[in-house]
């Protein structure tokens, strides 16, 4: 069966031992509570010197 993906194979000799890529996994915290105190901090945010930006680039260096 062909499948269309857009991963390059790779083939490996036999016996070849890889070092694994990561050693952690994180998980994003989505529980409601912290979705609730997340939008409750970017509501309270002044955003004004973002939205009067006429620039994309100066709206980003605004938010560094």
């Amino acid at each position: 069966m062909l499948t269309k993906t857009d991963h390059i194979g790779v083939i490996l000799p036999a016996g070849t031992k890889l070092k694994p890529m990561r050693r952690k996994v994180e998980f994003r915290d989505c529980r409601k509570h912290r979705k609730k105190d997340f939008h409750k901090a970017l509501a309270e945010e002044d955003w004004e010197d973002v939205s009067q930006s006429t620039n994309a680039n100066d709206a980003v260096n605004c938010l560094e």
